[in-house]
């Protein structure tokens, strides 16, 4: 099971944008559950395009989809 909770908008340009996030994955109760969390607080929000918006990362990398990174966290 996936939870995303967020909260504490803040402006950011002419929308509100949410600066708390936890995101908390539980596996399936046939291992003994597990629960991972991972919590992100943004602040000093910027629209600045001073900076390179894409990049290209090493060769070294395969991309890999969304639902196999979730799979391999449901497997721990």
């Amino acid at each position: 099971m996936l939870n995303w909770d967020y909260a504490d908008f803040k402006k950011f340009g002419s929308k509100m944008f949410p600066c708390y996030h936890k995101v908390q994955i539980k596996t399936p109760a046939a291992n003994g559950q597990k629960v991972i969390t991972a919590t992100f607080e943004l602040d000093k929000l910027s629209d600045k395009a001073d900076w390179e918006s894409f990049t290209t990362p090493s060769s070294k990398y395969e991309q890999v989809g969304v639902e196999e990174i979730l799979g391999k966290l449901m497997q721990l």
